[in-house]
């Protein structure tokens, strides 16, 4: 909750400078945080690595404490040397460090929200059931990879072959100067054919979109992605879902 407020601040004030009293407060986050997880090797000892159950839970814990000790000591740091990491002062190579620094720490502090999953237990059975699912769920990306890049294929072909057939078809505005053509966003490459079809299936963009430019290239591009919706949606996602 904090780090979404301090966040929420930073990015309505456009300044990384936050006020004194998010600073004290992250301190005392790592004060707590620190005290715990010292009071736990103190009872555990090596079990606190070697524990089966819990153990990458542990370490975990040991990379967010480790990473808000050093933000707080850079922090630290920087306020000693006279100027708050962020502020308009800091101008010199090292401290620009500090600032690059610090933000790669707070972004592992996030690394805080999965402590929630180890302490409710609907949430674990969650998180649980999706990485059981992890496995399937990469072979359906690959199966949906290559269908995606068979049909973008086949379209850019089409597309090429019909830009080569009328060199005086301007891929940037199409027949109509006052008009951009979309061919050059959506068919011009292979990347970009692959991009349109899968947006397509996520609802990304608009069939009318797509089909306004593949009526201009003609030939078998329409029933081709037609054929693409109607397999991919109806045969493969259902299979996959």
């Amino acid at each position: 909750m904090f780090i979404g407020v301090q966040t929420d601040y930073a990015a309505r004030a456009r300044s990384n400078e936050v006020p004194a009293s998010f600073h004290y407060i992250s301190l005392a986050y790592t004060v707590v945080f620190s005290g715990e997880l010292a009071l736990r090797l103190i009872d555990e000892g090596r079990r606190f690595f070697t524990n089966c159950a819990i153990w990458h839970w542990n370490y975990l814990d040991l990379l967010v404490v480790v990473t808000s000790v050093a933000e707080a000591i850079i922090e630290e740091s920087a306020r000693w040397n006279g100027s708050a990491p962020g502020s308009s002062g800091m101008q010199s190579t090292s401290q620009l460090r500090v600032v690059r620094i610090l933000r790669i720490t707070r972004l592992i502090k996030l690394i805080r929200i999965a402590r929630l999953i180890r302490f409710v237990r609907a949430l674990r059975v969650l998180v649980h059931q999706i990485s059981s699912t992890l496995k399937s769920l990469v072979w359906a990306v690959v199966l949906l990879t290559l269908v995606i890049f068979l049909f973008a294929i086949l379209l850019t072909q089409s597309t090429t072959e019909f830009l080569i057939a009328h060199e005086d078809f301007d891929l940037s505005s199409g027949w109509d100067p006052d008009t951009k053509n979309p061919i050059a966003t959506y068919w011009s490459t292979l990347p970009r054919s692959m991009l349109s079809l899968f947006m397509t299936m996520t609802g990304g963009v608009s069939y009318e979109d797509i089909l306004g430019c593949l009526f201009d290239i003609g030939g078998i591009t329409v029933p081709t992605f037609l054929f693409f919706i109607g397999f991919s949606q109806l045969a493969v996602l259902n299979v996959v879902t």
